[in-house]
């Protein structure tokens, strides 16, 4: 019964350990590899202007424009390199493992 109770102590602490390290290591290999399709899709959407992005998202996308607007912005102060259009992505990420981890527990 100690045991267990120890385990339960160390399970929020091995869940913050482990989405550390995966986010560590997903930001040391972020520009490991060049741009796949869709993200290619995404800078070049997000290099117009927003009154020309706007309309074009409507027509072809399903999904609203947000990522699209904030990669706008995004790319305009760090540039469109892999690294630079990955890292808003890469930064969320932690998050949405920390929130499913504890809807699993």
């Amino acid at each position: 019964m100690n045991k267990e109770y120890e385990i339960e102590e160390l399970a929020p602490w091995l869940v913050l350990l482990v989405t550390l390290i995966g986010a560590g290591r997903r930001i040391l290999f972020l520009a490991h590899k060049g741009l796949r399709m869709d993200e290619t899709l995404s800078v070049w959407v997000s290099n117009h202007s927003v009154a020309e992005m706007l309309p074009w998202i409507a027509r072809v996308d399903q999904h609203p424009p947000l990522y699209y607007l904030l990669l706008h912005y995004w790319t305009g102060l760090t540039g469109d390199t892999p690294q630079d259009v990955r890292l808003p992505g890469t930064a969320e990420m932690p998050g949405s493992v920390r929130h499913r981890a504890a809807v699993d527990l």
